[in-house]
């Protein structure tokens, strides 16, 4: 009897202690988890919002540092941030959602009319 009153409140409380994710939490660098050699950091910009920028490769010089994901603002309602991703070579924005299931990685979702597509990112440091 008691073994089962502990398996059932470690079922029940796990997910009260799980992952805390505050606004902060996305500050820092990250790597694209299927092409490495794109990397970006992320900044905070205001007490409430943050932008994301390329990191340049060394030894590149003419690589300029390019801004990514711009006006990124907390929703703590929906635990995500909500902004703007420019598209480096078109310079066409597109509206996203970036979600953190876990410390060290992210997911955005480009939502464009009726299609969406998402791409996650892990932690560098």
């Amino acid at each position: 009897m008691a073994v089962n009153v502990f398996i059932i409140a470690f079922f029940i409380g796990s997910p009260l202690c799980g992952y805390s994710q505050t606004a902060e939490q996305l500050l820092g660098k990250w790597r694209d988890s299927k092409h490495p050699e794109k990397q970006i950091v992320m900044v905070q910009q205001s007490a409430t919002m943050f932008f994301g920028k390329k990191i340049v490769e060394p030894g590149k010089a003419n690589e300029k540092e390019t801004v990514l994901f711009r006006n990124l603002v907390w929703d703590s309602a929906t635990r995500t941030y909500k902004g703007v991703l420019i598209d480096p070579e078109s310079q066409q924005e597109y509206d996203i959602t970036i979600q953190m299931p876990a410390r060290d990685q992210f997911t955005f979702t480009i939502k464009r009319f009726f299609l969406s597509r998402t791409f996650q990112f892990v932690r560098i440091e």
